[in-house]
């Protein structure tokens, strides 16, 4: 349906669906989040979440998910509609 290419991606690691089923966040090998929106086809990076591959994503509630990477770190992040 949608192919996003952007040299700030790297390698994708981890994905996970949000709870209104239309948007995803991918975790990326440098530490970028990608939020894509299905409904709107926009998506946007957020640099520097973490300081090394974002190995796992984890979805807790509608509006929370957590992340894991190889810098040692778990993160607990809002998402805002």
């Amino acid at each position: 349906e949608k192919t996003i290419e952007d040299k700030a991606f790297r390698l994708v690691c981890s994905f996970i669906k949000l709870g209104d089923n239309r948007k995803i966040v991918c975790g990326c090998e440098n530490g970028n989040f990608c939020f894509y929106d299905m409904n709107t086809g926009e998506y946007k990076i957020t640099r520097y979440n973490h300081n090394s591959i974002i190995s796992d994503l984890l979805l807790i509630d509608d509006s929370t998910f957590i992340s894991c990477s190889q810098d040692k770190t778990i993160k607990v992040w809002k998402c805002y509609k």
